[in-house]
């Protein structure tokens, strides 16, 4: 059973990582030229909120054994998780890309493993093995790759340098919520835990995106621009959360985390389907490099448990 779930977990790591590198693509479609930044994000905590809260509500008797009221000692981690993980992550992840490239952005989002390995060995004391190392280097070798190989710039990208800022701080800050959401998991359900992570997050999102959301336009949205938002909606954030959740519960934040560099791929896969981008073979040689590097970083958690 538990290798069963394990390979669960493995697959819902990858298919949030999947509806992650495609959400770069989606975003950049919209913004800014349908809707702000923050206004999109505005719409996404919301959407996924309201979701979550039907979604518990509806389980609340087949689950009921596996929850259990929340403990006042763990509100300071639910809050720090809300921030951390919705708040500030989705903030500065629309904000910078609507600054830098789809493909850039998902490239960037790799400085978060490596905060989330050095993290939870310090904070969850988790062993930090040369082979966990070693498939790290891999990932951002094959990252760089892709970034060399990108030549073709995107006329959207008005601030590169400050929109690379932001999302390389918005890594920084998703690592910290994958660490301190750990512990949360093994007291509480997935559902119950998410479900709490984005109500607190909605409160940090509001106060940016009412504004914007006041001034979207709604009715210069076409067919295309519908479609791109309800992905980012409904499969980029309600689904992948909930994916990410139920694998970090099962195989933990590092080895779920490592899944992470799989995003370029998908990304570059995405731009090419949508924006005719081309894809040679200087990347698919690093996507092989990004693959190695999870399957290390995997194979020695899997000797360990």
């Amino acid at each position: 059973m538990k290798e069963k779930n394990n390979i669960a977990a493995h697959t819902a790591a990858l298919g949030a990582n999947l509806f992650f590198g495609g959400n770069f693509s989606a975003m950049k479609y919209v913004i800014p030229a349908v809707i702000a930044p923050f206004a999109l994000n505005g719409l996404r905590v919301l959407f996924a909120t309201s979701l979550f809260w039907l979604c518990l509500l509806a389980t609340r008797k087949k689950f009921a054994a596996l929850r259990k009221p929340l403990d006042k000692k763990d509100i300071p981690r639910l809050i720090v998780c809300g921030i951390t993980g919705v708040s500030i992550n989705q903030l500065l992840l629309v904000k910078g890309l609507s600054y830098t490239t789809a493909v850039h952005g998902s490239l960037l989002m790799l400085v978060a493993p490596i905060f989330i390995v050095v993290a939870s060995a310090f904070i969850l004391k988790e062993r930090l093995s040369s082979l966990k190392l070693l498939g790290l280097v891999f990932g951002i070798v094959g990252a760089c790759v892709l970034i060399f190989a990108r030549n073709k710039v995107d006329v959207s990208a008005t601030n590169i340098p400050l929109g690379d800022t932001l999302i390389i701080l918005n890594a920084i800050s998703y690592s910290i919520y994958f660490v301190y959401v750990k512990p949360l998991m093994q007291r509480y359900s997935a559902m119950q835990v998410i479900t709490w992570v984005f109500t607190i997050g909605v409160v940090g999102i509001m106060p940016f995106a009412w504004g914007e959301l006041q001034h979207t336009i709604w009715e210069n949205f076409t067919i295309y621009h519908w479609v791109a938002v309800s992905f980012t909606l409904l499969f980029a954030t309600f689904g992948a959360y909930l994916l990410t959740i139920y694998s970090i519960a099962n195989i933990g934040p590092g080895a779920s985390s490592a899944y992470i560099y799989t995003q370029p791929f998908f990304a570059a896969l995405v731009a090419y389907l949508v924006y005719h981008d081309t894809l040679d073979a200087t990347k698919i040689t690093a996507s092989v490099l990004i693959f190695l590097g999870v399957y290390l970083v995997n194979k020695k958690k899997r000797q360990l448990t």
